[in-house]
């Protein structure tokens, strides 16, 4: 529960502020593992393989940020369920509809394998992103837990 000093709004501003520095922390880990992606495309597919790398890893971040977002503004009585439920439907929906897309509408990304990009991409923004919602996730108070009889 906030301190009594608090207003809604200064905790508002508090959560978007955490939030954006998280966000600051997912943006650096996806771009530090571009080069890899990058490399392995190019090495797979040419020149089809970076413009590959390149969409899914902004398609991944722009849907890891959006969850991430989502966890820090959603407050309330059902603010896990729905930060959970909206954010696997951001972080799964986006990139899996921009996957199968892009295949069938950009021969270059298609040539790339985007779909394999996409996959590759996600498996690094989910748990990244899922560590970094964990952080903005209010703890409960520390109480111990009851003992079974």
């Amino acid at each position: 529960m906030a301190p009594a000093t608090e207003t809604p709004d200064a905790t508002w501003w508090q959560r978007l502020a955490r939030a954006s520095r998280l966000a600051g922390l997912l943006t650096v880990i996806l771009a530090l593992a571009w080069p890899i992606y990058a490399g392995i495309g190019y090495g797979l597919h040419g020149a089809a393989g970076i413009w590959s790398a390149t969409a899914a890893g902004i398609v991944c971040w722009l849907a890891a940020f959006g969850a991430l977002l989502l966890a820090a503004l959603v407050t309330g009585r059902n603010a896990v369920v729905i930060s959970v439920l909206g954010g696997m439907a951001l972080r799964l929906g986006i990139p899996l509809v921009f996957g199968i897309l892009a295949k069938e509408r950009s021969a270059v990304l298609a040539e790339g394998d985007i779909l394999s990009m996409v996959l590759a991409y996600y498996l690094l923004a989910l748990p990244t992103e899922t560590w970094l919602s964990l952080k903005l996730v209010p703890r409960s108070s520390q109480q111990p837990a009851a003992k079974a009889v």
